[in-house]
């Protein structure tokens, strides 16, 4: 039983040893995840960690040697305590011994007296055999006082083992189950993943966002020289249409001229056809006029200016009676008529014929008719600058709309990326506690 309880001493003292290196070693590994957290926010700071990682190996080396160090001595101790109960043992068989001796003696002191002589010299070296049984013994319960020291300091340490595993045990339980936080690490990584993808997502819409802006840009480039265009041409029809005004203003004298409304390509025509009676006055009393006739003109073959000009009625007559050709053939004409060709020649019933005849009455006419057309034009002209204007200011619109868009999405992705960063640490932070849980658990059962 004693060398069970002196084995037990030892147990328990390597036990110890044992369960200090283990904290130590907890203590370590939890350094070194706490250097690992600090890592994911300070990269630069991987070579300092690598060394104290470095150094606290040896340190767990030095504790195992340290272990292995108490481990003999423990048994060193064991060993000393045994030899003095060995001793103690020996001892107390050699009183029994003496005693049995002393008691045959003093039944045989008639016999003993004969030879006292003997027995005293026996006794004096049964003195010295006492003398060096009682040094014996002193020795022994020295070895024991240093053996129940030792055991006293083996239950010390027990005590303190079993104070260590107490608080073990708080940790642990402040710690948490394994299980929720396994189901913390295990949500905090699929929010993280979670979260990249969204990052992921938005940084597609950016790119789209980026890539209408871009489009727009260049459509509102293609916009504004269109806009710069339809501007430049309705400058050119204004100023063209001021011009022709202010060239074409009319006259207060009721001329024909100003009243009349030729079809475009024929002005040189019926320039040609009237010349200076273009500048007759339409009614009248006095002067050079044109007062109508009452006779209906003649039904001639051919196109005639009465189709392709509008004028007063008292021209009526006169435009029937002159026909438009592109080209003279020579053909004969009828009594009172005349033919004209579109580019001003002209050639009567009565063989009289003229070229060129009218030039500034056709020129008139022309400006004229460019005026009207571009009367009719700059409506649209402008209308088109207008609307060229207004699809600029909606570009310009879904530009901002569309830069709008990217910095709310960057603005957003910008907070999902903070987001992701927290994740991953309450991620390693649940991971960390984890590992912190296990270990204390491990250390438990140790």
């Amino acid at each position: 039983g004693k060398a069970v309880d002196e084995a037990s001493v030892r147990q328990r003292a390597l036990a110890e040893q044992q369960q200090e290196a283990v904290r130590k070693l907890a203590e370590d590994r939890a350094a070194a995840m706490a250097a690992r957290d600090a890592a994911s926010d300070l990269s630069n700071r991987l070579v300092q960690l690598t060394g104290e990682r470095d150094r606290l190996i040896q340190r767990q080396a030095d504790l195992a040697a340290q272990g292995r160090r108490i481990e003999e001595d423990g048994a060193r101790e064991g060993k000393l305590t045994h030899d003095a109960a060995e001793a103690l043992a020996r001892l107390q068989a050699e009183a029994a011994t003496l005693a049995e001796t002393i008691k045959g003696n003093e039944e045989e002191r008639p016999r003993l007296t004969r030879t006292l002589d003997d027995a005293e010299r026996a006794t004096r070296e049964g003195e010295v055999k006492l003398a060096k049984a009682v040094a014996e013994q002193a020795r022994a319960e020295a070895e024991l006082r240093v053996a129940e020291a030792a055991l006293t300091n083996a239950r010390a340490r027990v005590e303190r083992a079993e104070r260590d595993k107490a608080r073990l045990e708080t940790e642990r339980a402040a710690l948490g189950d394994e299980t929720e936080l396994a189901a913390a690490r295990d949500a905090a990584r699929d929010e993280a993943a979670r979260l990249q993808s969204q990052i992921e997502q938005q940084a597609t819409a950016i790119e789209s966002a980026e890539g209408i802006r871009t489009a727009l840009v260049a459509e509102r480039d293609t916009a504004q020289s269109a806009l710069a265009s339809a501007k430049a041409d309705l400058a050119a029809l204004v100023s063209e249409k001021n011009a022709l005004e202010r060239a074409t203003s009319k006259s207060s004298e009721n001329r024909a001229l100003d009243r009349i409304k030729v079809k475009p390509g024929y002005e040189r025509a019926l320039a040609a056809a009237l010349g200076d009676d273009l500048n007759a006055a339409v009614g009248g009393v006095i002067g050079r006029r044109w007062q109508g006739f009452t006779t209906a003109a003649p039904k001639l073959s051919g196109e005639r200016l009465s189709d392709v000009v509008e004028a007063p009625s008292e021209l009526a007559l006169r435009l029937a009676m002159v026909r438009v050709v592109e080209t003279d053939d020579g053909a004969i004409l009828e009594i009172g008529e005349r033919l004209v060709t579109r580019d001003g020649k002209l050639r009567r019933w009565d063989g009289f014929a003229a070229e060129d005849d009218g030039a500034a009455a056709a020129e008139q006419l022309e400006r004229a008719n460019r005026l009207e057309a571009l009367l009719e034009a700059i409506p649209a002209a402008e209308a088109k600058a207008s609307e060229q204007g207004a699809a600029l200011d909606a570009l310009a619109e879904r530009i901002i709309a569309a830069q709008d868009e990217a910095r709310r999405v960057s603005s957003a992705q910008a907070a999902t990326e903070g987001a992701l960063r927290q994740a991953l640490r309450d991620a390693d932070r649940a991971e960390d506690a984890l590992t912190r849980a296990q270990q204390a658990a491990l250390a438990l059962a140790e």
